[in-house]
């Protein structure tokens, strides 16, 4: 009987060992997951961990959510008569400054509105409908964030297992740890307000609508119910930063040449799929269009130019080719600042020089660092567009990876390369052309580049795996680039825009920068 149950025992373990080895990819992604979560967490709480004592700054949709409930598109709170009483409310002299009104919020006809996209808030509404909470934008943030790392896993494994699985784990594993820790991601979760709030969300529909319509590419026979959830997906990030039209209509027309390709004679079939994915991006301009007109009687206004901002934007120019040179730099080549203190990296003000013209231009600059210093693993991201050309042109044979799957599983990984190409150009020119330089709106571009970058490098990988000096020389740079992404991005994020986690958890901070001193000295 005691030999017996040794054996059963021994078969037991024997089991979960192969459990455990058989899933270890699975595993690994999830262990992940949970430490990139609890970094969120740390940084967006900072240093304080429970829901309810995150230190919130704006609570702007909410706010938002709650006027939807009371049936107007307005904000609640109503303005101060002074600042009725303004000649030029707009302009940000001294009498304004005296003034308590919600900063950056439009103003028209003595009503308060937001101009950021309204999906957050709408989603909110429904839910405070069926339990009321009251969620800061902080919290929106940090669930965006977490929920498009999530999305990134979810593209990544889907890559890797079908065209990269003869690649070590290793490098899955360091793709999804970049994916998690980009910056600006980590910086956004440092000071999450309304701003960052719209741009993560944005990301996060994007990105999610994205892998819906790469699952249902992947299988013999398009899934409608996935495009049509892809849409669906698309129109909330158009609705959460119009910005994003450009992208979304670009992944639209790649979705529907891909179609075409292979539903060109089901003209039926192809008609019923492309409406599952554009019928509810039409019905969202179609609302954003009656929000506006609702609001400030014009379809195309989205309340911009009304901002009790800073500046008064109506004498300023939005958009122009003039900011195109110093954005350019700014966002690839602004460096940080080194520091002897923790956190050592220190994130420096854009240029506003035009390069061109060795003079200034009417740039607003904030805190940035160039994708160059911040994230350099995203020099990978040249490898896709590079590969594609060369097979275009000089009619290479596929890689050994993606010879043996069929062609229309070739034609897929095409699609995604350039897919995710086409969506780093268009965000990444609608911000180089805007008046308006900070660093948050780098979390429009990394996303999807982090993406490609990630692409680039398994098939970098592969493309030099025969070589044994050319592989291990390629392994070390590309672990370099990781690791220096992941800590220059946590080093910027502890400072911010304004040392918020310095200011408002000053005793862990100093906890943390006495022991990284502590180490530097003992290393010495």
């Amino acid at each position: 009987m005691k030999w017996t149950q040794t054996k059963v025992n021994s078969w037991k373990d024997k089991t979960f060992t192969r459990f455990l080895w058989g899933n270890r990819i699975y595993i690994s992604l999830i262990v992940i997951a949970l430490f990139v979560a609890w970094i969120y967490i740390f940084l967006v709480s900072d240093g304080y961990w429970y829901w309810t004592s995150w230190p919130g700054v704006t609570n702007y949709y909410s706010e938002l959510a709650a006027a939807f409930n009371h049936g107007q598109l307005s904000l609640l709170s109503k303005p101060d008569p002074a600042l009725l009483e303004l000649q030029n409310p707009y302009q940000n002299n001294s009498e304004r400054r005296k003034i308590r009104y919600p900063y950056d919020a439009s103003f028209y006809k003595g009503k308060f509105y937001l101009y950021w996209g309204p999906a957050p808030a709408i989603i909110l509404a429904g839910i405070e409908i069926l339990s009321p909470i009251n969620i800061g934008d902080e919290q929106i943030v940090f669930i965006a964030t977490l929920g498009l790392f999530v999305v990134n896993i979810l593209i990544l494994l889907k890559l890797w297992k079908r065209y990269f699985h003869d690649t070590p784990m290793w490098t899955i594993l360091i793709a999804v740890l970049v994916s998690g820790f980009a910056s600006p991601l980590l910086w956004n979760l440092n000071r999450s307000e309304i701003y960052e709030a719209a741009i993560t969300s944005g990301q996060f529909f994007l990105m999610g609508g994205f892998y819906l319509v790469c699952a249902s590419f992947e299988k013999p026979v398009f899934a409608s119910w996935k495009l049509a959830l892809a849409g669906f997906c698309w129109a909330l990030a158009i609705s959460s930063r119009i910005t994003l039209l450009l992208p979304v209509s670009f992944l639209v027309l790649m979705a529907l040449l891909y179609l075409i390709k292979y539903l060109r004679e089901n003209r039926l079939r192809l008609a019923l799929l492309l409406a599952c994915s554009t019928l509810p991006l039409l019905i969202s301009l179609l609302g954003l269009g009656w929000y506006n007109w609702a609001r400030f009687g014009s379809p195309l206004e989205f309340g911009y130019r009304f901002m009790l901002s800073g500046t008064d934007l109506s004498h300023v120019q939005l958009f122009s080719s003039n900011y195109l040179i110093p954005n350019l730099y700014n966002y690839l080549l602004n460096h940080f600042q080194v520091k002897p203190s923790f956190p050592y990296l220190f994130a420096e003000v854009g240029k506003n020089i035009s390069f061109r013209t060795g003079s200034a231009v009417p740039l607003n600059s904030e805190r940035t660092t160039g994708i160059v210093f911040s994230a350099p693993f995203m020099i990978f991201s040249i490898i896709p567009p590079l590969a594609w050309l060369k097979r275009r042109f000089l009619k290479t044979a596929p890689e050994a990876s993606e010879a043996q799957s069929g062609e229309r599983s070739r034609n897929l990984l095409e699609w995604v390369g350039l897919s995710l190409t086409g969506v780093v150009f268009l965000t990444f020119s609608s911000i180089l052309v805007y008046y308006y330089e900070t660093m948050r709106f780098l979390a429009d571009v990394i996303p999807s580049l982090t993406l490609l970058s990630s692409l680039g490098f398994w098939q970098g990988y592969c493309y030099l795996r025969q070589n044994p000096i050319s592989r291990y020389s390629y392994i070390f740079f590309s672990i370099g680039t990781a690791i220096s992404s992941i800590m220059i991005s946590m080093l910027l994020a502890m400072t911010g825009y304004s040392n918020g986690f310095q200011q408002l958890n000053p005793q862990l901070f100093n906890l943390i920068a006495e022991f990284f001193d502590h180490l530097l000295r003992v290393s010495h």
